[in-house]
């Protein structure tokens, strides 16, 4: 039987999800592009990101 992580709780040390901001930064081969307060779920304990699909498709 798997078990499932809460969606408030990171997955990676169970630390507490919350609204936040993150930087995105992509390798292109030829430059890197940083994208700075991009709205993400971050984690209060170790500050692992999530940017949902909303977000990154636009």
């Amino acid at each position: 039987m798997g078990s499932k992580a809460l969606p408030d709780k990171c997955p990676l040390c169970g630390g507490i999800k919350k609204a936040g901001k993150t930087t995105f930064t992509v390798d292109l081969g030829f430059g890197v592009v940083v994208v700075r307060d991009v709205p993400a779920t971050v984690c209060s304990q170790c500050g692992m990101d999530w940017i949902e699909d909303r977000i990154h498709q636009n």
